[in-house]
Parts: C-alpha cells; sequence; structure tokens
C-alpha cells in the first residue's frame, strides 16, 4: 500500500509547521484587533474625530484591507529578495509593538490610535 502525498502532509513537517502556526495565530489576532475595536465602538461608544458609530465601523473595516491591496505586491518583491525566515521574524516584533500600542489606545479609549494598528 503507498502513500498518497497530498497538501495536509505539510502539517508534519519540521520546517512548514512553525510557519503555518505563526500565520494563523497572526491573522487571528488582527482579527481579534479589529472585533474588539468595533466592540468598543459599539456597544462602548468611541468616538472619534466626530464621526458617528456606524461610519467608524465602516471605516475600521476599510483600514483593515486596505494594507492588502497597498502592499502586498510590495511585501512579495522583499520575500523574494531577502530571507523570509528573517522578514517572518522582523514581522512578528512589529506585530508585537504594533499591538502594545493598541493596548495604549484600548487604555486610553483612543480611536486614532486605534484605527492606525488596524491600519
Amino acid at each position: 500500500m503507498s502513500h498518497h502525498p497530498n497538501q495536509f502532509d505539510l502539517f508534519r513537517t519540521r520546517r512548514f509547521l512553525p510557519l503555518f502556526v505563526t500565520q494563523f495565530f497572526g491573522a487571528f489576532n488582527d482579527n481579534l484587533l479589529k472585533n474588539a475595536v468595533i466592540v468598543l465602538i459599539n456597544f462602548h461608544g468611541m468616538k472619534m474625530l466626530g464621526l458617528a458609530p456606524e461610519l467608524m465601523i465602516q471605516l475600521a473595516a476599510a483600514l483593515f484591507i486596505l494594507p492588502f491591496f497597498l502592499f502586498s505586491a510590495t511585501a512579495g518583491q522583499l520575500c523574494e529578495k531577502y530571507d523570509k525566515a528573517a522578514i517572518a521574524r522582523l514581522v512578528k516584533q512589529a506585530e508585537i509593538a504594533i499591538m502594545l500600542l493598541a493596548a495604549l489606545g484600548f487604555w486610553r479609549h483612543d480611536g486614532v490610535i486605534l484605527m492606525s494598528t488596524i491600519f
């Protein structure tokens, strides 16, 4: 009986499993931040620049998606040019700094900080 390889075999490899786990938690973290900000806007009446909560929720969704459009091509070029592991470490370090900034935004109920961290 022979083993037919499939895409799920990558989960068992030592080289790719950490990448998949990192990507999963990164996406989870980003969505958690976006949804936490939406809850703060919707249920706690966070105000920013005099905008209505409904408009702020739409703005949060737009700011969440915008970097994918703006930076995906550049990110692909950087990953082709430089070591992917080094870039992944740098991105995770930046993500930690951004989440610390978001924590400050939640603590101060500062919409500008929170919206910028969503971006």
